[in-house]
């Protein structure tokens, strides 16, 4: 019986050929920090999972002609990996719509999307402490996946 979850994912909104002028973002900016949900298929991050699911969070980092760099986000928790930026569930420095509270990591792998291609959904944001706490992570581990 085939699995009714792979049907979720539909073509990528962008592709490898389309980006090969873009400037990778000043790591020492602070970032956006709003967390989006977008869809899975957008992203290279998480294609590989046994059991896809159709939208993942996303942290905004900068805009650069009408995209966005994002971390794409994940629930799932990553040990002591430093390639991971994590954003816990009790923190006061991060305000999301959900009534499910989790700890929330987000991959140093950075993507470049166009969140209407995404059908993104605001999320949430993590504010003004914590932006510059994930400025710092990222001057070093940041980079372009």
């Amino acid at each position: 019986m085939k699995n009714k979850n792979m049907t979720l994912a539909r073509q990528p909104a962008h592709t490898s050929s389309n980006t090969s002028s873009i400037q990778p973002p000043d790591w020492s900016e602070v970032p956006q920090g709003l967390i989006r949900n977008v869809r899975q298929n957008c992203l290279k991050f998480g294609r590989n999972r046994q059991i896809p699911v159709e939208y993942r969070p996303v942290l905004t980092l900068v805009k650069q002609n009408g995209r966005w760099f994002v971390l794409p986000g994940t629930s799932k928790p990553q040990g002591d990996s430093p390639y991971f930026f994590r954003v816990p569930a009790e923190s006061p420095d991060c305000l999301t719509r959900s009534t499910e509270v989790r700890d929330q990591f987000f991959f140093a792998g950075c993507e470049f999307i166009n969140m209407k291609d995404c059908d993104a959904q605001d999320f949430g944001l993590i504010q003004q402490r914590l932006r510059i706490a994930l400025g710092k992570w990222l001057n070093q581990h940041g980079r372009m996946a």
